[in-house]
């Protein structure tokens, strides 16, 4: 009995653990409120900036966290980009546009995921964003 007891257990915690896998954000500046949802490995935000300037943003933060950018693109639709950390941890960050200034950036840290690690890069994008444009 006290066997069937500890495999009830295990098998509501297993349902506990796949289907409470997202974290969901919110915060509020300049009275905006951005989303931040990070679910299954995928950190996925809104910033106010179109694609081919959150791309170039991201290629500065990653030069600032001294991660090594492999390729990046962009267009006014979407971009792309992938870079390596020192260990060979691939960085992904797509963005695709949702406005003529917004968009949705999706940063994917190693296979798994990184929560900390993205919403660090997420942080230097945003910090590159609210530079002004020469």
């Amino acid at each position: 009995m006290k066997i069937l007891s500890h495999l009830t257990s295990a098998a509501v915690m297993a349902f506990l653990l796949a289907t409470q896998t997202g974290c969901l954000f919110a915060a509020g500046a300049a009275g905006a409120v951005a989303v931040v949802k990070y679910l299954d490995g995928d950190l996925d935000a809104s910033v106010d900036a179109p694609p081919v300037r959150t791309v170039e943003a991201a290629k500065m933060a990653m030069q600032e966290l001294q991660i090594k950018v492999a390729t990046a693109q962009s267009s006014s639709l979407d971009g792309q980009l992938v870079a390596y950390t020192a260990t060979d941890t691939k960085v992904k960050i797509k963005v695709n546009q949702l406005t003529e200034q917004s968009s949705k950036v999706t940063i994917r840290v190693g296979t798994w995921g990184d929560k900390d690690m993205s919403l660090r890069i997420l942080e230097k994008i945003k910090a590159h964003l609210q530079t002004p444009v020469p």
